[in-house]
Order: C-alpha cells, then structure tokens, then sequence
C-alpha cells in the first residue's frame, strides 16, 4: 500500500506539472487535477477555477477559495480550499492548517451572502458567484467546504465549528490517500453508506420482505421506508444521493403536477401517502441484517423515485408558523421501497431498470446516458481497432475509450504479471480519452464552442442529447475522426506554446479554434490524414497557432468590459459573431493537409471491407434462432432499441442480405451484454418461435471477395464478362461494377457476379 501511494504521489505530480502551463500556478493546477478527478464522482455539478479572497479594511484574509461549483438543481453550493505541499515523499496536513482552511471557506461564504459582490468589477472572476449565493441564499440547501491536498489529512481532526446557520453544512476533506483509493475503483460516485445503527440521524427499523433471484446477478428486498428517513437522506446527501436518478427535483409548479399532488397528499392526508404513492428503486452494494433488522446499506443510490424523496424534503421547507395548513406530519408518511442488491458491479441493467420503472413523470430518452448504444459501440471500436503501423516496426497500439471512470486502472488489476507490460505496450496511458472528451472535440468540430465552454457535464448533456435524438450509432469512420479531433486538441492542450500563454481561458480558446479551424477550411480539412499519421503536420500546427492568436485578439477585443471572457464565450451570439471573423493567414501551409478527390466516398466504400471475416461469421454462426429468441420479452438484460436491432439483424440474416458496419457493431454489443447473462445458446434459441435455424450467409463471402476488387479490375470483368454469359447476365455484372455500395446488390446478384468470376479466372488465367 505504501508504495503504491508513493507511486501515486509521483504520478499526480506528473500530472501538476502537465497542467501548470494552463494554471499559472501549481496549486491551481492541482486544484484542477481534483476537480477533474472528483467532479462526476461527488455530483457537484460543473466546477470553475477561481481564486479569489476576501480581505478586512487592514488587508486581513477573511476567506479564500481556490474553486467552486454549483450543482445543477441549484440547491449546493460547493467551496474548495487547497493544501498544497508540493514536497516529495508523503507529507502531513497541520491541524491548524485544516482549521484556516475551513475558516476561510466558511468566511467566504458568510461574506457573500452579504453582499461583497456589490463591491467588485463584474469582471471579476469571483462576481458571478457571490452575486448567485446573495440572490439565492434562501435556494440553497446545502454547502460543501471541500478541503482538497496533496498531502495526508489526519482523519480523526476535531469537527469544524459551524458558523453558517440554517444550512446543511459538510466538511468533505480530499487528500492523496483518497485520491489514491478513488483511482482504483471502477465506481463513478462517492458510496453513500448509512449505518442505522451508529448514526443518530438513522436509526431507525426498517421492515421488510427479501426475495432471493437466483436466476439473475442481484437479490430484491421490499422494504418499508419512514417519510423522516427519506427527509433525513435527502437532507445529508441531497443530489448525491440521486446519482444513478434520471433528474433532479422538478418542483412543486402546476396545480395538476405530480409532485403537486404529492404535496398536497403530504399535507391533507399523510396516512394515506403510502396507498398513493408508487414507492421508489433503489440500489446497493450490500445489506448488513443483524437478528432480522438491516443495520447496514452499503453504496445506497435512489434509481427511480428522486421527486417523491426531494418532494417530501421540499414539504418541511416549504413550512410556515403561521399557517398550520402547510405543516407536515412525517411520522405518518411512509414509502414503499424495492432495494436491488447487486451482487455484481451490474451497470448496464441500471438503465434498464429506470426505463421500466418511471412512470410518474415523463422522461426523455436523453436522460439515459449512461449505458446508451453510442457509448457502448464505442468502447468496442477502441477494444478492437488499431492504430496505423507509422513506424512499421509491427507495435501497433490501441486508443481506450474509457466509458466508466476507473476502467483502464480496472484491466490493468486483471492483469496477471506476465501481460501487464504487453497491455500497457498497447494501452499506452497517453492514448485513454473519456466521454467528457470525446463530446468536447465533437462539439468544438462541429461549431457549437459555447457549448464546449459549458464546461464537462453541461456539454456532455448537450452532446449526448443530440446523439440519442438522432440515434447515431458510431462506425470506423466516426471513431478515426474522433480520435483525430483528440490529436488535435492534444496538441492544443499540452505542446503548443501559443495555447499555454491562454491560462484559465486556455480551455474556451481551444473550443472556439476547433470550430473555426472546421469552419473557414469548409469541414475539407483531412481528418483521415492525422489518423494515419497519429500526429499533425508541422504545417497544420502553425496554422494552428496563427489562428489561435488572430482569434484570441480578435475575441478579448470584442469582449464587453463588465462581462468576463468565460460567460462571453458560453453565448451562441459570441460564436456567430467569430464566425465572421476574416482572417490572414497562409492556407498554403496546410494544402497538404486538405482532404483528397473523392476522399469521402473512397472511406465509405472501402468500409465494409474493414470487418473481419472471421468476426463476422462468428456472429452469423450464433443462428438465426439465437437471433429471434433475443427478441423474447422474457430476455431483461437487452432493452427495446437493443432488441429491435437485434431483429434487424435477423431480417437481414434472413434475406441472405450483408449486415451494414452499424449492425455488425451493435450485434457486438449484444453478443457481450448476452456473454455476461448467464444463459447459454441452447436457452436463448429456446425463446425462439422459429423452426429451422439458419446459419449461413454466403453473400458476406461473396462481397468479401469482390469488395478487394480494383477499378481497373472491374473494368476488365465487364468486358469479359460478355464473352461467358449472355447479353442480360453480363448487364447484371456491369451493373455491379458501376455501383458504389456493392453490399447492397441483391443475393442473386452477388452470386451471379460470383460465377462470372470463377468462369473468367478458368477461361483466361486470371485471379479476381
């Protein structure tokens, strides 16, 4: 253990160093490092670097921070304080330098809500949020004082004094040890654990029914939940609490809205909560039951069910003495809960299971993001696609989509010692991008940078709305594109010494160069070429860094003198402003870079030449009845989009028709969704109302062969096709030569270009 965090400390050094040059200093470069590490595990919404103080008439700190957030429901307000060492080895936080940084945090708070940003520039880094917690002290619930460090913070420091009242105030403390323990977990939040035993504000008896799934990786428990309980949850962990919830608290707005009539049901007929309302899902990690009462939940997370824990938090809150009609009596109220157990890490039936069980209030489809088709297809391109050999010496690496946090550190663990230095060989740590990344580049490519400076989970929103709205689904194609766009904002982020000079707005810059660089080369810049070279051309680099100068003046000059350059670039008028921008630079030097004739149409075609053979007739060879019976309603761990694809796959297979690269990579996604089931073959073609199962699909063995054609090959087979067929037989090969989408021919037609083949090979020594 202690040479592992050793190790650890050295590595988040490393990672200080590569980001000093965007901080300025090295304690917001760790600040930043943090942020990057804790933000979707902790839920606090999208964090901001701010360093910022606030001083007494005599020049005294009467608080600091050194970053904030606010969550998305607006309801917790985040403070970071830093501790930064910056010493070798593993150094100690004081007690009385944890004792200055909470005084400093909760200072700070306490000065803005009275109103110090009437005294600041709106400028200021720090004006829009003081302004915020002075206009919405009465909407904020929560505040988390986050003392962060690279150090070790002794766990047993004395409990910070309160002095922010009627408040839910936390004291959440980050240092190495944590850090390090968090980094080698594939869980992508902080584990809610309630002990109902030790802890006062949870003790209590919860009855219940336990039903064991033998058949499936979880066990249910039905259990029955005190209104006061929930309050006291929701009141202790609030959003957290509702990491896995398709959304946060919608309100009490609308007289004929469910929550409405959750509130007044709260009000008018406590008792009577139970019989009205549907109850909630929940999951955990483990159930600690001692002499027939839980005493422990381990890793509690509310999946569905988020509006009626907030609403009955929300109904207290809304409580006025002088009108006994909105008082709640909670020790009335009482919820049914189903507990899910997981006896596996078993993320992707979660997406499944608030599908199926949200019925109170519509959701969107875009609210279920993470185990959606998109992020699952693209984990397989990264698992099994290649880079190009540039240095032909046969090392060929691969890119590692990280889906869920703490994958790549995952493999690695499964890794015994004679396959961990070959893993790393081809993972190299350089090349892991996450889901916040790949929307990022996506975003800036495709012009929308004000919502690239979102920050990482606004933008991911937007990216993924828009995703699931137009049901993409990722080919190789799209996966060379996205790993080009990281290249290039690889080169923005960590070598180019023009974007290091950018600081705290190095990130906005990099957004709104991506878009401009697409947009004034008319979306003709190559992006094949930088995957095949897996770097950038000198040329395109200084392109690159002219732009990004001439923009960059041409921006902090049209930004208003009372608006800070990052809410100035988060506006869609900002990027229609830029986008007129004309510039004067040398095109010349990135001619190179433009993409060829026909570029576009030649990667298209050659597509499909691209599946394995192998691969391909191993997904054929599950049969058609394998197919159909992934179509049952009885099969639970494959959700609707899946089995509709799925019967697209055997309609396909069925006709004797190709299966298009799209079907190939979801097919993928099921087989490995059905490999972690549990059942075998045999029962799922058992769920199948066919009789024959069909197996073959000569047409793939066809194409595969004519798709390694030549255009002057094709030319030759035309002519010569006339000599061993008919005049009507030899139009149906011409036709097949003159189309751009082969796969598409009829299985007829392949065929009968197949035998025009063999007999031309036989007649005149050729070998098409």
């Amino acid at each position: 253990m202690a040479d592992s965090l050793f190790n650890f400390a050295s590595e988040v050094k490393e990672n200080v160093q590569e980001l000093l040059n965007e901080t300025g200093t090295p304690i917001q470069a760790f600040t930043k490092y943090v942020l990057d590490e804790i933000a979707e595990r902790t839920n606090i919404g999208d964090p901001s670097l701010c360093y910022a103080t606030v001083r007494s008439s005599n020049g005294s700190i009467l608080g600091e921070i050194n970053a904030y957030a606010i969550s998305y429901n607006g309801e917790t307000v985040s403070l970071f304080y830093t501790i930064y060492k910056g010493q070798p080895g593993l150094p100690q936080v004081k007690a009385d330098e944890y004792k200055q940084a909470i005084t400093r945090l909760q200072g700070f708070y306490s000065n803005a809500v009275k109103g110090i940003y009437k005294n600041l520039e709106p400028s200021a880094e720090h004006y829009a949020l003081c302004k915020t917690i002075n206009e919405k002290q009465e909407d904020i619930c929560n505040i988390r004082l986050f003392v962060i460090s690279d150090g070790l913070i002794n766990c047993g420091l004395k409990e910070p004094k309160n002095r922010i009242q009627n408040k839910h105030l936390e004291f959440p403390t980050w240092d190495l040890n944590k850090l390090y323990m968090n980094s080698n977990t594939a869980s992508d939040h902080e584990s809610i654990d309630i002990d109902l035993i030790k802890d006062p504000e949870f003790q209590f008896n919860l009855p219940y029914i336990e039903m064991q799934n033998s058949g499936d990786k979880y066990q249910c428990m039905l259990v029955m939940v005190p209104g006061q309980f929930l309050y006291n949850l929701y009141e202790n962990y609030n959003t957290n609490l509702l990491q896995n919830n398709v959304r946060f608290f919608l309100g009490f707005k609308g007289k004929k809205s469910i929550n409405a009539a959750i509130l007044a049901t709260l009000r008018q007929r406590p008792q009577r909560f139970l019989a009205y309302n549907n109850g909630i899902t929940a999951t955990a990690q483990g159930v600690v039951q001692e002499n027939g009462r839980i005493t422990m939940i381990q890793d509690f997370q509310i999946l569905n069910g988020g509006q009626t824990t907030a609403s009955i938090f929300y109904s207290k809150k809304l409580e006025r003495k002088d009108r006994p009609e909105t008082f709640v009596d909670l020790t009335k109220v009482f919820v049914q809960m189903k507990l899910l157990i997981l006896k596996e890490n078993v993320r992707e039936i979660l997406s499944d299971i608030t599908q199926y069980s949200n019925s109170q209030n519509k959701v969107k489809t875009a609210d279920y993001t993470t185990n959606n088709q998109f992020n699952l297809a693209m984990q397989e391109l990264s698992r099994t696609t290649y880079t190009p050999d540039i240095n032909n010496d046969g090392n060929l690496t691969q890119w590692f989509y990280e889906r869920v946090r703490g994958q790549f550190e995952e493999s690695i663990k499964n890794c015994d010692s004679a396959t961990k230095n070959q893993f790393l060989k081809v993972h190299p740590r350089k090349q892991i991008f996450k889901k916040e990344l790949l929307a990022k580049v996506w975003q800036g490519w495709n012009q929308y940078p004000y919502y690239v400076c979102l920050g990482d989970q606004g933008n991911y929103n937007k990216f993924i709305t828009a995703i699931i709205e137009e049901k993409r689904i990722p080919d190789l194609i799209y996966y060379q594109d996205t790993i080009a766009l990281i290249i290039l904002y690889n080169y923005m982020q960590k070598e180019s010494i023009v974007f290091k000079e950018f600081h705290q707005i190095k990130a906005q810059m990099i957004g709104y160069t991506l878009a401009s660089l697409n947009y004034i080369t008319s979306s003709n810049l190559s992006l094949l070429k930088i995957w095949e070279r897996q770097d950038l051309s000198s040329g395109l680099k200084s392109f690159i860094d002219a732009l990004a100068n001439s923009l960059y003046t041409r921006m902090t000059s049209d930004c208003p003198v009372n608006v800070t350059f990052r809410d100035f670039s988060k506006s869609k008028n900002t990027w229609d402003l830029v986008s007129r921008y004309k510039y004067y630079l040398d095109y010349k030097q990135i001619s190179g870079d433009m993409k060829d004739k026909d570029e576009d149409d030649r990667r298209n075609a050659s597509l499909d030449q691209s599946v394995n053979e192998e691969d391909y007739q191993a997904l054929i060879g599950y049969g058609s009845k394998f197919w159909s019976g992934l179509t049952s309603e009885s099969i639970t761990f494959l959700g609707d989009l899946e089995k509709r694809e799925a019967l697209d796959i055997l309609e396909t297979m069925s006709k004797d028709r190709i299966l298009s690269h799209n079907q190939i990579i979801s097919a993928k996604v099921i087989i490995a969704k059905y490999e972690e089931s549990g059942l075998t073959i045999d029962e799922i073609k058992e769920k199948s109302s066919l009789i024959n199962d069909k197996t073959q699909n000569k047409s793939f063995t066809i194409y595969q062969r004519i798709a390694r054609l030549t255009d002057s090959d094709w030319k030759a087979i035309s002519i010569l096709a006339n000599r061993v067929f008919d005049e009507k037989q030899a139009k149906v090969v011409t036709k097949i030569a003159n189309m751009r989408d082969r796969k598409k021919a009829k299985p007829n037609e392949l065929s009968l270009v197949n035998d025009a083949l063999d007999n031309i090979n036989r007649r005149f020594n050729k070998e098409f």
